[in-house]
């Protein structure tokens, strides 16, 4: 098309040398107006007189269509180039030779332009990457060295060309996150163990203190006191739980006959979902409790939903049978953390948080829930 538009234009301009190329030609777009060509073509050999019989006509050499295209590629290089500068009227003959020179000239100045504009963005877009890809290096770090203290910068980073090895960086990381529930398998401490060369009690051990928990109320979840995303431990809320559960298992052993040591379960009855704990639980207060009811040998599966029934109606006699009396202090007013520990001799699912807020006690509402407790099994 724009071949044949350069021609029916070169043909008008031999007609009507007023004719103009921006009338016919959108520099923006590229696009050529034909249609009005055609017909100012058509007008101004109307106009001439000129004919396919005139000899007059036959006397101009026919339009070179490569010179045409080329002029018109080299027009759109360089807004200063003229036709007359390449194309003679009388003779009607184009300067090809002197056409595809400049128009290679034009070409190699515009590829210059280009790349010139495209150098300075680069480093401008190069500097906001590098800048993001830092900062997300240097957060990655951070929390790779909250997990692994020998963590260091340098193994990550090369000062020399300031980049950070980020793919390395988030594997360590994935690494070094997979690898925090594995401390659970760990051997932990017995509860209150200390460290004869240092003296740090296993308190000091949110992971210690949360087994030791577990072993007291079979019904705790790690989620309740341990945030995945943060990494962070409830200390406060964790510690305040352990104590309140040793306060309940100290006042339930003072009413209880001495029992026997339950025995050491073999590896393959480590029970899931504290089996192990609702058994030994069920033992201390049923004695005629028969392990084969709930523990299959051949599997190795224990009925954890038939131990916690069992052991709720355990619980639930052994309250009407002995209620254990909560403590009072001088004052005559009962002490909040003996109530608890009475409290979750009948809900062993109870926590200080439900009671215990901002260093306050609500106790009106600890004694109206024990209250309720003991009346839920027939105890005054």
């Amino acid at each position: 098309r724009g071949a044949e538009a350069e021609e029916l234009f070169a043909q008008l301009q031999q007609l009507d040398a007023s004719a103009a190329r921006e009338d016919y030609f959108d520099d923006a777009s590229g696009h050529w107006d034909t249609e009005g060509l055609q017909e100012d073509l058509r007008l101004a050999k109307q106009a001439s007189g000129a004919s396919e019989q005139q000899p007059a006509a036959q006397a101009h050499p026919e339009p070179d269509p490569e010179a045409e295209a080329i002029f018109a590629q080299l027009a759109q290089l360089d807004s200063g180039a003229e036709k007359e500068d390449y194309f003679d009227e009388e003779s009607g003959e184009w300067d090809v030779d002197g056409l595809r020179a400049d128009l290679a000239l034009a070409e190699e100045k515009a590829d210059s332009a280009r790349q010139g504009q495209q150098a300075q963005a680069a480093p401008e877009a190069h500097q906001v990457e590098s800048e993001d890809l830092t900062d997300e290096a240097e957060e990655i770090l951070a929390e790779l060295q909250r997990l692994e203290a020998d963590a260091a910068k340098d193994d990550y980073y090369d000062s020399e060309t300031g980049e950070w090895d980020i793919s390395g960086l988030r594997e360590d990381l994935r690494l070094a996150q997979k690898s925090q529930p594995a401390d659970a398998a760990e051997p932990r401490p017995e509860a209150g163990a200390t460290d004869a060369g240092t003296g740090a009690s296993a308190e000091d051990d949110p992971l210690t203190q949360f087994h030791e928990l577990a072993e007291l109320d079979a019904g705790v979840n790690k989620e309740d006191y341990y945030d995945e995303e943060t990494g962070e431990w409830d200390i406060v809320g964790l510690r305040d739980d352990l104590n309140l559960m040793r306060t309940s298992s100290a006042a339930a052993g003072t009413n209880e006959a001495p029992r026997a040591p339950a025995p050491v379960a073999p590896v393959a009855e480590k029970a899931e979902d504290g089996a192990l704990e609702l058994w030994e639980a069920l033992q201390a207060l049923d004695g005629e409790a028969s392990k084969e009811d709930y523990f299959d040998e051949e599997s190795g599966q224990w009925d954890v939903q038939g131990l916690q029934d069992d052991l709720s109606l355990a619980q639930q006699t052994r309250g009407a049978a002995s209620p254990v009396a909560a403590p009072e202090k001088e004052d005559g007013l009962q002490d909040p953390e003996a109530l608890l520990a009475h409290l979750s001799t009948f809900d062993p699912a109870v926590t200080k948080r439900s009671y215990y807020s901002d260093g306050k006690w609500d106790v009106e509402r600890l004694k109206e829930d024990l209250q309720r407790a003991k009346e839920s099994i027939g105890v005054a």
